[in-house]
Protein backbone atom coordinates (compact mmCIF):
# COMPACT_ATOMS: atom_id res chain seq x y z
CA UNK A 1 0.00 0.00 0.00
CA UNK A 2 1.45 3.68 -1.00
CA UNK A 3 4.05 1.50 -3.05
CA UNK A 4 3.81 3.52 -6.64
CA UNK A 5 3.27 1.12 -9.19
CA UNK A 6 5.64 1.17 -12.35
CA UNK A 7 4.55 3.49 -15.40
CA UNK A 8 4.89 2.06 -18.99
CA UNK A 9 7.70 3.44 -21.19
CA UNK A 10 7.32 6.75 -23.12
CA UNK A 11 4.15 8.78 -24.23
CA UNK A 12 4.81 11.70 -26.14
CA UNK A 13 1.41 12.80 -28.04
CA UNK A 14 -0.55 13.87 -25.05
CA UNK A 15 2.30 14.24 -22.43
CA UNK A 16 0.47 12.06 -19.69
CA UNK A 17 0.09 8.29 -20.20
CA UNK A 18 -3.78 8.01 -18.73
CA UNK A 19 -3.48 7.40 -15.04
CA UNK A 20 -5.12 4.01 -13.74
CA UNK A 21 -8.07 6.09 -12.08
CA UNK A 22 -8.70 7.76 -15.12
CA UNK A 23 -8.51 4.39 -17.38
CA UNK A 24 -12.21 3.70 -17.54
CA UNK A 25 -13.32 7.27 -17.80
CA UNK A 26 -12.49 6.83 -21.56
CA UNK A 27 -15.36 9.89 -22.92
CA UNK A 28 -12.61 12.13 -21.42
CA UNK A 29 -10.21 11.89 -24.05
CA UNK A 30 -12.33 13.31 -26.97
CA UNK A 31 -13.86 15.90 -24.31
CA UNK A 32 -10.32 17.34 -23.69
CA UNK A 33 -9.80 17.25 -27.85
CA UNK A 34 -12.83 18.79 -28.42
CA UNK A 35 -12.07 21.55 -26.39
CA UNK A 36 -8.56 22.20 -26.04
CA UNK A 37 -7.79 20.60 -29.74
CA UNK A 38 -4.13 18.67 -30.47
CA UNK A 39 -1.45 19.77 -28.29
CA UNK A 40 0.35 22.52 -30.19
CA UNK A 41 3.73 20.62 -31.00
CA UNK A 42 1.45 18.09 -32.11
CA UNK A 43 0.15 20.32 -35.05
CA UNK A 44 3.25 21.49 -35.57
CA UNK A 45 4.96 18.39 -36.01
CA UNK A 46 1.64 17.61 -38.63
CA UNK A 47 2.30 20.83 -40.11
CA UNK A 48 6.13 19.89 -41.02
CA UNK A 49 5.31 16.17 -42.23
CA UNK A 50 2.10 17.46 -44.72
CA UNK A 51 5.24 19.42 -46.39
CA UNK A 52 6.23 15.46 -47.55
CA UNK A 53 4.41 12.52 -48.67
CA UNK A 54 1.66 11.30 -46.32
CA UNK A 55 -0.13 7.88 -46.22
CA UNK A 56 -3.11 8.35 -47.81
CA UNK A 57 -4.17 4.76 -46.10
CA UNK A 58 -2.70 3.19 -42.46
CA UNK A 59 -3.10 -0.01 -41.20
CA UNK A 60 -2.73 -0.47 -37.43
CA UNK A 61 -2.12 -3.87 -35.06
CA UNK A 62 -2.88 -2.90 -32.13
CA UNK A 63 -0.72 -5.13 -30.36
CA UNK A 64 0.29 -5.08 -25.98
CA UNK A 65 -2.97 -4.30 -24.59
CA UNK A 66 -2.30 -7.39 -22.10
CA UNK A 67 1.40 -6.94 -21.73
CA UNK A 68 0.69 -3.48 -20.71
CA UNK A 69 -1.90 -4.53 -18.63
CA UNK A 70 0.42 -6.85 -16.54
CA UNK A 71 3.55 -4.72 -16.77
CA UNK A 72 1.19 -1.69 -14.56
CA UNK A 73 -0.44 -4.14 -12.59
CA UNK A 74 -4.32 -4.06 -13.77
CA UNK A 75 -6.62 -6.16 -15.05
CA UNK A 76 -7.09 -7.02 -18.66
CA UNK A 77 -10.10 -5.20 -19.11
CA UNK A 78 -8.17 -1.96 -18.11
CA UNK A 79 -5.54 -2.71 -20.55
CA UNK A 80 -7.74 -2.80 -23.44
CA UNK A 81 -9.60 0.20 -21.98
CA UNK A 82 -6.16 1.83 -22.45
CA UNK A 83 -5.62 0.86 -26.00
CA UNK A 84 -8.90 2.39 -27.26
CA UNK A 85 -7.93 5.76 -25.52
CA UNK A 86 -4.98 5.29 -27.58
CA UNK A 87 -6.59 4.05 -31.05
CA UNK A 88 -8.54 7.72 -30.73
CA UNK A 89 -5.08 9.40 -29.94
CA UNK A 90 -3.76 8.13 -32.68
CA UNK A 91 -6.85 8.62 -35.14
CA UNK A 92 -6.48 12.35 -34.25
CA UNK A 93 -2.75 11.92 -35.11
CA UNK A 94 -3.55 10.43 -38.48
CA UNK A 95 -6.58 13.13 -38.92
CA UNK A 96 -4.24 16.15 -38.30
CA UNK A 97 -1.52 14.40 -41.36
CA UNK A 98 -4.22 13.91 -43.53
CA UNK A 99 -4.59 10.40 -43.64
CA UNK A 100 -8.09 9.34 -45.54
CA UNK A 101 -8.08 5.86 -44.02
CA UNK A 102 -7.29 3.87 -41.35
CA UNK A 103 -7.80 0.54 -41.09
CA UNK A 104 -7.41 -1.31 -37.15
CA UNK A 105 -7.00 -4.87 -36.18
CA UNK A 106 -9.31 -4.77 -33.55
CA UNK A 107 -10.33 -8.78 -32.95
CA UNK A 108 -9.26 -11.29 -34.82
CA UNK A 109 -10.95 -14.82 -35.11
CA UNK A 110 -8.17 -16.68 -33.41
CA UNK A 111 -8.83 -14.41 -30.24
CA UNK A 112 -12.00 -16.62 -29.87
CA UNK A 113 -9.50 -19.28 -28.64
CA UNK A 114 -8.53 -17.14 -25.61
CA UNK A 115 -10.15 -18.22 -22.12
CA UNK A 116 -13.86 -17.23 -22.49
CA UNK A 117 -13.62 -15.07 -19.68
CA UNK A 118 -11.27 -12.98 -21.43
CA UNK A 119 -13.30 -13.16 -24.24
CA UNK A 120 -16.80 -12.24 -22.76
CA UNK A 121 -15.11 -8.79 -21.10
CA UNK A 122 -14.20 -8.01 -24.77
CA UNK A 123 -16.89 -8.18 -26.07
CA UNK A 124 -18.69 -6.19 -23.48
CA UNK A 125 -15.76 -3.46 -23.90
CA UNK A 126 -16.43 -3.50 -27.34
CA UNK A 127 -20.21 -2.91 -26.97
CA UNK A 128 -19.60 -0.11 -24.76
CA UNK A 129 -17.02 1.43 -27.30
CA UNK A 130 -19.48 1.45 -30.37
CA UNK A 131 -21.85 3.11 -27.75
CA UNK A 132 -19.21 5.90 -27.45
CA UNK A 133 -18.55 6.34 -30.92
CA UNK A 134 -22.11 6.87 -31.42
CA UNK A 135 -21.48 10.13 -28.71
CA UNK A 136 -20.94 13.71 -29.47
CA UNK A 137 -17.35 13.47 -27.98
CA UNK A 138 -16.10 11.01 -29.86
CA UNK A 139 -13.51 11.51 -31.96
CA UNK A 140 -15.86 9.57 -35.17
CA UNK A 141 -18.56 12.51 -34.41
CA UNK A 142 -16.06 15.05 -34.14
CA UNK A 143 -14.51 14.85 -37.65
CA UNK A 144 -17.32 13.26 -39.42
CA UNK A 145 -15.64 9.64 -40.20
CA UNK A 146 -17.30 6.96 -41.77
CA UNK A 147 -17.10 3.38 -39.72
CA UNK A 148 -17.53 0.28 -41.64
CA UNK A 149 -16.90 -3.12 -39.85
CA UNK A 150 -15.22 -5.96 -41.90
CA UNK A 151 -15.26 -9.56 -40.34
CA UNK A 152 -17.74 -12.59 -39.69
CA UNK A 153 -20.15 -10.79 -37.36
CA UNK A 154 -22.22 -13.57 -36.95
CA UNK A 155 -19.51 -14.76 -34.94
CA UNK A 156 -20.74 -11.96 -32.19
CA UNK A 157 -23.00 -11.95 -29.49
CA UNK A 158 -26.45 -10.25 -30.80
CA UNK A 159 -26.16 -7.02 -28.61
CA UNK A 160 -22.55 -6.34 -29.65
CA UNK A 161 -23.15 -7.07 -33.25
CA UNK A 162 -26.36 -4.86 -33.41
CA UNK A 163 -24.22 -1.85 -30.96
CA UNK A 164 -21.76 -2.05 -33.58
CA UNK A 165 -24.50 -1.78 -36.92
CA UNK A 166 -25.95 1.36 -34.90
CA UNK A 167 -22.96 3.19 -34.90
CA UNK A 168 -22.27 2.00 -38.57
CA UNK A 169 -25.66 3.23 -39.54
CA UNK A 170 -25.21 6.98 -37.90
CA UNK A 171 -22.22 7.26 -40.05
CA UNK A 172 -23.63 6.63 -43.51
CA UNK A 173 -23.74 9.59 -46.11
CA UNK A 174 -20.60 10.86 -44.07
CA UNK A 175 -17.62 12.14 -46.83
CA UNK A 176 -14.70 12.23 -44.37
CA UNK A 177 -12.08 9.77 -43.63
CA UNK A 178 -12.79 5.86 -43.32
CA UNK A 179 -12.37 3.97 -40.11
CA UNK A 180 -11.88 0.27 -40.97
CA UNK A 181 -12.31 -1.94 -37.95
CA UNK A 182 -11.41 -5.19 -38.60
CA UNK A 183 -13.62 -7.54 -36.20
CA UNK A 184 -13.95 -11.47 -36.28
CA UNK A 185 -11.47 -11.05 -38.96
CA UNK A 186 -8.81 -12.91 -40.66
CA UNK A 187 -7.23 -12.51 -44.21
CA UNK A 188 -9.00 -15.59 -45.31
CA UNK A 189 -11.77 -14.64 -44.71
CA UNK A 190 -11.66 -11.52 -46.63
CA UNK A 191 -9.98 -13.44 -49.39
CA UNK A 192 -12.85 -15.81 -49.17
CA UNK A 193 -15.27 -13.17 -49.00
CA UNK A 194 -14.09 -11.32 -52.04
CA UNK A 195 -14.06 -14.43 -54.07
CA UNK A 196 -17.86 -15.30 -53.06
CA UNK A 197 -18.66 -11.40 -54.51
CA UNK A 198 -17.04 -12.62 -57.73
CA UNK A 199 -18.41 -15.92 -57.79
CA UNK A 200 -22.04 -13.97 -57.04
CA UNK A 201 -21.92 -11.39 -59.68
CA UNK A 202 -20.86 -14.32 -62.30
CA UNK A 203 -24.04 -16.02 -61.46
CA UNK A 204 -25.98 -13.07 -61.67
CA UNK A 205 -24.34 -12.64 -65.59
CA UNK A 206 -22.40 -8.86 -63.92
CA UNK A 207 -19.02 -10.40 -64.53
CA UNK A 208 -17.24 -12.37 -66.90
CA UNK A 209 -15.00 -14.94 -65.94
CA UNK A 210 -12.72 -13.99 -68.18
CA UNK A 211 -12.42 -10.73 -66.65
CA UNK A 212 -11.37 -11.67 -63.20
CA UNK A 213 -8.22 -10.47 -62.30
CA UNK A 214 -5.99 -9.36 -59.61
CA UNK A 215 -7.57 -6.00 -60.21
CA UNK A 216 -10.97 -7.74 -60.08
CA UNK A 217 -10.55 -9.56 -57.00
CA UNK A 218 -8.75 -6.65 -55.14
CA UNK A 219 -11.91 -4.52 -55.47
CA UNK A 220 -13.77 -7.00 -54.44
CA UNK A 221 -12.19 -6.96 -50.77
CA UNK A 222 -14.50 -5.12 -47.99
CA UNK A 223 -11.51 -3.32 -46.75
CA UNK A 224 -10.70 -1.84 -50.28
CA UNK A 225 -14.29 -0.57 -50.50
CA UNK A 226 -15.73 2.29 -48.71
CA UNK A 227 -19.60 1.93 -47.89
CA UNK A 228 -20.45 4.01 -50.59
CA UNK A 229 -18.95 1.45 -52.90
CA UNK A 230 -16.12 4.07 -53.95
CA UNK A 231 -12.41 2.51 -53.68
CA UNK A 232 -10.40 2.86 -50.69
CA UNK A 233 -6.50 4.06 -51.34
CA UNK A 234 -3.96 0.96 -51.49
CA UNK A 235 -2.53 0.48 -47.96
CA UNK A 236 0.45 2.87 -47.50
CA UNK A 237 1.43 1.92 -44.14
CA UNK A 238 1.43 -0.57 -41.87
CA UNK A 239 2.43 -0.36 -37.97
CA UNK A 240 2.74 -3.48 -35.64
CA UNK A 241 3.36 -2.21 -31.84
CA UNK A 242 4.76 -4.50 -29.43
CA UNK A 243 7.92 -5.91 -31.18
CA UNK A 244 6.59 -8.77 -32.69
CA UNK A 245 7.39 -8.83 -36.63
CA UNK A 246 4.59 -10.25 -38.46
CA UNK A 247 1.47 -9.80 -40.05
CA UNK A 248 -0.74 -12.67 -38.14
CA UNK A 249 -3.63 -13.00 -40.45
CA UNK A 250 -3.91 -9.37 -41.43
CA UNK A 251 -4.19 -7.52 -44.94
CA UNK A 252 -1.94 -10.26 -46.51
CA UNK A 253 -3.19 -9.57 -50.00
CA UNK A 254 -3.76 -5.39 -49.31
CA UNK A 255 0.52 -5.22 -48.22
CA UNK A 256 1.68 -7.38 -50.45
CA UNK A 257 1.20 -4.48 -53.30
CA UNK A 258 4.05 -2.58 -52.09
CA UNK A 259 3.15 -1.30 -48.64
CA UNK A 260 6.00 -0.20 -46.19
CA UNK A 261 5.84 -2.33 -43.02
CA UNK A 262 6.93 -0.44 -39.50
CA UNK A 263 7.44 -2.64 -36.48
CA UNK A 264 8.26 -0.67 -33.20
CA UNK A 265 9.03 -1.73 -29.65
CA UNK A 266 6.46 0.00 -27.44
CA UNK A 267 3.32 -1.63 -26.49
CA UNK A 268 -0.05 0.04 -28.16
CA UNK A 269 -1.11 1.79 -25.41
CA UNK A 270 2.15 3.74 -24.39
CA UNK A 271 2.91 4.28 -28.33
CA UNK A 272 4.13 7.61 -28.15
CA UNK A 273 3.87 10.68 -30.30
CA UNK A 274 7.56 10.39 -31.17
CA UNK A 275 7.53 6.61 -31.46
CA UNK A 276 4.31 6.89 -34.35
CA UNK A 277 6.68 10.45 -35.83
CA UNK A 278 9.85 8.53 -36.30
CA UNK A 279 7.93 6.00 -38.12
CA UNK A 280 6.65 8.86 -40.63
CA UNK A 281 10.19 10.23 -41.05
CA UNK A 282 11.08 6.41 -42.06
CA UNK A 283 7.97 5.94 -44.47
CA UNK A 284 8.70 9.61 -46.06
CA UNK A 285 12.97 8.68 -46.52
CA UNK A 286 12.03 5.62 -48.07
CA UNK A 287 9.93 7.14 -50.34
CA UNK A 288 12.05 9.70 -51.29
CA UNK A 289 14.81 6.78 -52.02
CA UNK A 290 12.33 5.22 -54.00
CA UNK A 291 11.56 7.81 -56.21
CA UNK A 292 15.33 8.83 -56.55
CA UNK A 293 15.99 5.28 -58.06
CA UNK A 294 13.25 5.58 -60.02
CA UNK A 295 14.72 8.99 -61.84
CA UNK A 296 18.39 7.29 -62.15
CA UNK A 297 18.44 6.40 -66.08
CA UNK A 298 19.51 2.88 -66.79
CA UNK A 299 22.24 1.81 -68.41
CA UNK A 300 22.14 0.22 -71.36
CA UNK A 301 22.37 -3.92 -71.14
CA UNK A 302 26.13 -4.93 -72.39
CA UNK A 303 26.27 -6.74 -75.56
CA UNK A 304 28.24 -9.74 -73.86
CA UNK A 305 29.29 -11.15 -76.87
CA UNK A 306 30.69 -8.15 -78.23
CA UNK A 307 32.33 -7.51 -74.93
CA UNK A 308 34.02 -11.10 -75.18
CA UNK A 309 35.57 -9.94 -78.65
Amino acid sequence: PGRARPRAAGTGGSAAQPRIGQIHSFRSLGAMVSVLGLPWYIRLACAIFRAGKVPRHVALIMDGNRRYARDIGVDLRSGHTAGFVKLEQVLEWCLELGVEAVTVFAFSIDNFRRPPAEVDALMVLAREKFAYFQTRDSVVHRHGIRLQLVGDLDLLPRDVREEMQRAVSLTLGRTGPLLNVCFAYTAQYELLHAARTLAAAVRAGELDPEDIDEEALSRAMPTNRAPDGTQVPPVDLLIRTSGEQRLSNFLLWQVSGGARLAFISALWPSLSAWSFFSVLVRYQLSVQLRAAQRSVPRAPPRDLAAAAR
